[in-house]
């Protein structure tokens, strides 16, 4: 991805996350996350499929959330990188 790309990148997920869509697809992965404890707090240490079921869970709930914060660093990155270059910034 070059540098127009993650800035509009960044700046599209930014806006998303602001957004009505984007707070309730947070909300709903941290609502997935805690479910998913809380089921693996009952769960038979022995039934393998089920734990691994709830791991893949959390670990996709957690993704999303991570994708979008990695697109707004990387603009916030080549911002800063930008203002270096520039004198911006000592």
């Amino acid at each position: 991805m070059d540098l127009s790309e993650r800035m509009a990148m960044g700046e599209a997920a930014e806006a998303f996350i602001r957004g009505d869509l984007g707070q309730y697809i947070l909300r709903r992965c941290q609502e997935e996350v805690e479910a998913a404890w809380k089921r693996f707090e009952t769960i038979d240490p022995t039934d393998v499929p089920a734990i691994m079921e709830l791991q893949a869970s959390i670990r996709v709930a957690k993704a999303v959330p991570g994708f979008m914060v990695d697109l707004i660093n990387a603009r916030q990155q080549v911002l800063d990188n930008n203002r270096y270059e520039h004198g911006a910034i000592e």
